[in-house]
């Protein structure tokens, strides 16, 4: 509930108010829900028995929104009030294959330096925030980028219904590239728009670390089995597994590790089905696939 209230003022005071708000409460174990009723009753709330993760909550939401374009804003953010204006003003004025917008996303705890501009995966099978830690004044232009950090971004409606929307197995962590990986293999771009700016107050609504290696441990593999072609797996064979092996070292738990690698394969026939129903849609080569990640 801390998060709320600067959040939503903020939102209150952006330039243009041409949109609705949906808060899904994942849930709280605290009074987010009677507080949003009393001081916010103009927001819609979705209420969850029980935390489901990010990839279910906001689902929910997408499915209850009624415009045309659908913003994921994140609680412990505050955006800037051009932020909306300078999304709607870019996504108007992009070509119909700019399917997602990435948000400026600013440290909170030190607005020069950048949080996030953006998203890429390697051929590790590991994601990074483009500029992390670096100076936020040198991003001017808008740019191509892998894909959108889910905490401040813009979607087209057409293009999460053409991608499916999120991948609920992923519960939590690496679902957005997920969904941008997959955006591209569609034949969607995404682009950077250094002027939607938001503070972001990183990892405020984290989960334990345990929870957190198991989720990303097993949404790293996944999300490289679903969407990759066969060729392009065995090519990069060495490369993801010395992924794997890194950072099982790295996150030194390895029975979070371990229950990972073992839903996986547990899952295995449902992610083989996925794959089998989604690559014949891929609308890249090899050769464009190969270079799309770095």
């Amino acid at each position: 509930m801390r998060w709320l209230p600067g959040c939503l003022d903020a939102l209150k005071n952006q330039t243009v108010q041409d949109f609705e708000i949906i808060v899904v409460d994942n849930g709280s174990s605290d009074e987010s829900v009677s507080f949003l009723s009393v001081q916010y009753p103009g927001v819609q709330v979705i209420t969850l028995k029980k935390n489901y993760g990010f990839s279910k909550a906001v689902n929910e939401g997408i499915k209850r929104a009624s415009g045309q374009y659908i913003i994921l804003l994140n609680n412990d953010t505050l955006p800037e009030s051009e932020w909306f204006s300078n999304l709607l003003d870019a996504i108007r004025a992009a070509p119909l294959e700019v399917g997602s917008l990435a948000s400026l996303m600013i440290c909170m705890d030190n607005p020069s330096l950048t949080d996030d501009a953006g998203d890429y995966l390697d051929w590790y099978g590991l994601a990074f925030k483009r500029g992390h830690g670096e100076p936020a004044s040198q991003w001017t232009e808008n740019e191509p980028v892998f894909s959108a950090c889910a905490g401040a971004v813009l979607y087209r409606r057409e293009f999460l219904e053409r991608t499916g929307l999120f991948d609920e197995k992923f519960g939590s962590y690496l679902e957005d590239v997920d969904l941008g990986l997959r955006g591209n293999l569609l034949g969607f771009t995404c682009v950077f728009i250094p002027s939607a700016k938001v503070l972001h107050k990183s990892h405020g609504s984290a989960m334990p670390s345990g929870a957190y290696v198991y989720h990303m441990t097993k949404n790293r593999v996944m999300l490289v089995l679903k969407n990759i072609p066969i060729i392009l797996l065995i090519r990069n064979a060495r490369k993801l597994i010395y992924g794997q092996i890194l950072t099982f070292r790295i996150y030194n738990n390895p029975l979070s590790s371990l229950r990972a690698y073992l839903y996986i394969a547990l899952q295995l026939p449902r992610i083989l089905h996925e794959r089998h129903c989604f690559l014949p849609r891929v609308a890249l080569s090899s050769e464009a696939i190969e270079s799309l990640l770095r």
